[in-house]
């Protein structure tokens, strides 16, 4: 078996979770508990996961209203396999900045 090295999902998480809260399956404070504020709190990385004075501002910028269709093929990951692969999703990453730095910008790394 030939299985590429990767992380299947790293590309797909925000816009699957923004997806089902334009559903109303999931609010949008559940999605940042979810994706931000929980993962720092299990890692004990007290300088990230919020938005507050003296914390680390890494953010990612989204279109909530951008659709698009997940397309394994052109993730930037080695992982170029997805099991929502064409599923149609909403909420589209359109920059991230990580220590004040833009790093992602329109769908290019830039850093």
């Amino acid at each position: 078996m030939d299985v590429k090295v990767g992380v299947p999902g790293l590309e797909t998480t925000l816009p699957l979770m923004l997806t089902q809260v334009r559903k109303n399956q999931l609010s949008l404070a559940q999605a940042v508990q979810l994706l931000a504020e929980k993962p720092a709190e299990i890692y004990g990385l007290n300088e990230y996961g919020s938005l507050e004075q003296g914390k680390n501002a890494d953010l990612t910028i989204v279109d909530f209203n951008q659709k698009f269709k997940i397309d394994a093929s052109k993730f930037k990951s080695k992982a170029k396999y997805s099991p929502y692969d064409g599923w149609e999703v909403a909420g589209k990453p359109v920059k991230t900045i990580v220590n004040g730095l833009l790093v992602f910008d329109e769908g290019e790394i830039v850093c």
